[in-house]
């Protein structure tokens, strides 16, 4: 596949920056709206807060994560990085699948539970146990949201953890590098064998003792 120029590069990576911030500023939105309608007595800011978690859930959210996700896979894919040649990448698709679920999906379907809950008793809903369920739900989604961004955007940096290829390629040396010395160990071994059969036959065929004249007149057919 062509690779992209570094212009083209520098431009498609911007945008992905640029979407991965506004993902990051709309959860830091969502905190303090989650704030807000959580230590707010007036009934209009309390509703106002959910119903506006909800739109930005369903207009911001749900763009930002699309093109971050789409811009990722295209810097992946049209750039030597590769999508699973790196384990910092591996790692960072893990958490965009993550803030997919919980982006476009949780957040929207968790911001429209809550609407639903306080468009008719407002504040007095607040008791109920759905509404306190679909509220942790929320929260946890929202922490989870910043948590995850917050990696996606150290992990970027630092590239920790190296390449897959790299580590296989280490094993298969050090395998290669076994194998080498075991092929000349065991040349060395054989040689040496040969050396001292050889030593040990020189050794009995100079040999003097009667035994051994014995056998030389015996194998030259001589008489006794």
């Amino acid at each position: 596949m062509k690779k992209m120029t570094v212009k083209q590069r520098k431009w498609l990576l911007t945008l992905h920056l640029l979407f991965s911030a506004v993902m990051l500023g709309t959860a830091v939105i969502f905190l303090f709206l989650s704030i807000t309608a959580a230590v707010t007595e007036d009934e209009g800011i309390f509703r106002a807060c959910y119903s506006i978690m909800h739109r930005l859930s369903e207009k911001t959210v749900r763009v930002s994560t699309i093109a971050t996700l789409v811009t990722g896979i295209m810097l992946s894919v049209w750039t030597p990085w590769g999508l699973f040649k790196y384990y910092w990448i591996i790692v960072k698709e893990i958490l965009t699948l993550l803030l997919v679920i919980l982006g476009p999906v949780g957040m929207y379907f968790w911001t429209l539970q809550a609407v639903q809950y306080v468009s008719e008793p407002g504040m007095q809903g607040i008791p109920s146990p759905e509404f306190t369920v679909n509220n942790v739900q929320l929260w946890t989604g929202i922490i989870l949201q910043i948590v995850s961004l917050a990696g996606l955007f150290i992990i970027s940096v630092f590239k920790p953890w190296g390449a897959r290829r790299d580590r296989a390629r280490l094993n298969f040396k050090k395998m290669k590098g076994s194998g080498k010395e075991w092929v000349a160990g065991t040349k060395s071994r054989g040689i040496m064998k040969q050396k001292e059969d050889s030593a040990l036959s020189r050794s009995l065929c100079g040999s003097s003792t009667p035994v051994m004249q014995e056998l030389q007149r015996c194998r030259s057919g001589s008489e006794p």
